[in-house]
């Protein structure tokens, strides 16, 4: 079950590359997910390829000034724009050093003695690197977001026509959840074309038949 529903299934999937049709689903709930991501324009233009008109995205965001990560700068819009048209991947190394010696590690990582902080810096600096070099993905925020730079992002997203519709943003609200208020709520509605809408009504739903291929087995 999931918020208390029987689900049908559960999927791993990549955040760029969802095993679902065009317009065949009604809203994406995402938490601390999109920071994770290399290319934040390709996830999102891939979550409203398969969203239907009017559909929603529901997504939580770890806000820098709350967050490990308030002594790094906020990531520009023109950075992510500049990562998507360059097909920037999970294994990137562009942020690494940013993100191992920038951070905050009295809160990254508080249980590690400040005499032992810098081997420790060091020595993830390097599993990172290595898995770069061998082209394998990594799991840091790669990006700094606040409430400002998202808001930008989406309006650019929509004026540089990087996804197929509009994201119209519906309602922000900071310092969510209050049982832990290091992140805010953003909350979109997906507008798509007639076309687009006509696609959904009468194409299929739900997932690839190559599901099996896409998903990313447990």
């Amino acid at each position: 079950t999931y918020a208390g529903e029987p689900t049908c299934a559960n999927y791993q999937a990549d955040a760029c590359n969802l095993p679902y049709f065009d317009n065949s689903l009604n809203y994406i709930a995402t938490s601390h997910v999109l920071e994770h991501v290399a290319n934040p324009f390709l996830a999102l233009r891939e979550w409203v390829r398969v969203l239907a008109h009017d559909g929603y995205i529901h997504m939580v965001l770890p806000d820098r000034r709350y967050t490990f990560d308030h002594f790094r700068e906020l990531t520009g819009v023109r950075h992510l724009l500049d990562d998507y048209r360059a097909g920037v991947t999970q294994s990137d190394g562009t942020h690494i050093d940013e993100f191992v010696f920038r951070v905050d590690w009295s809160i990254y990582s508080p249980e590690t003695p400040l005499e032992r902080v810098a081997k420790e810096q060091a020595d993830l600096a390097g599993v990172y690197r290595s898995a770069v070099r061998s082209g394998m993905p990594i799991n840091i925020h790669f990006h700094t977001f606040e409430p400002s730079n998202v808001k930008e992002m989406l309006r650019c997203g929509n004026s540089d026509d990087i996804w197929n519709g509009e994201l119209k943003l519906v309602h922000i609200e900071e310092r969510f959840p209050g049982s832990r208020p290091d992140g805010f709520l953003v909350v979109c509605q997906v507008k798509k074309s007639l076309r687009s809408r006509l696609k959904s009504a009468f194409g299929q739903k739900g997932l690839h038949s190559d599901a099996k291929r896409l998903t990313i087995p447990n």
